[in-house]
């Protein structure tokens, strides 16, 4: 208060509300973390995705080693390629099979490819020679 009984106006010429500079300030504080957040969001789905196609193709060579051994026949040696379809998509399978030093046992080595072509996923497994009877 003055000595008159009145109020002294503040130095801002508007008493009211922000200035133009301080809500372009603020627009752009919130732009550049609006970004930050989209990268990030287009980080993790794409994290999302890989995983996804590492599970399947899992899924996919577990798939082809068990019905390898229901079979209960002597496989072949040699790499075989293979095209299997899981989760309405093409994958392709080259399929490794060799001997172990135990005759009776053969490996069976899994290598899933998505439809692009990229390695997703690697399972070794064994199938045992079945007896005759």
């Amino acid at each position: 208060m003055t000595n008159n009984g009145h109020f002294k106006r503040p130095l801002r010429s508007s008493p009211d509300g922000f200035s133009l500079i301080e809500v372009l300030v603020a627009l752009a504080i919130v732009a550049i973390a609006l970004v930050a957040l989209t990268k990030q969001l287009s980080h993790q789905a794409d994290t999302l995705w890989g995983v996804r196609d590492r599970v399947l193709g899992h899924w996919v060579a577990e798939n082809q080693l068990a019905r390898d051994r229901a079979l209960k026949t002597w496989p072949e040696q040699g790499t075989f390629t293979i095209k299997d379809d899981l989760a309405g998509r093409n994958w392709m399978v080259k399929k490794t099979i060799t001997n172990t030093p135990n005759e009776t046992i053969r490996q069976v080595e899994l290598v899933v490819s998505s439809e692009q072509g990229k390695s997703v996923a690697r399972l070794v497994g064994y199938i045992i020679r079945p007896v005759q009877d």
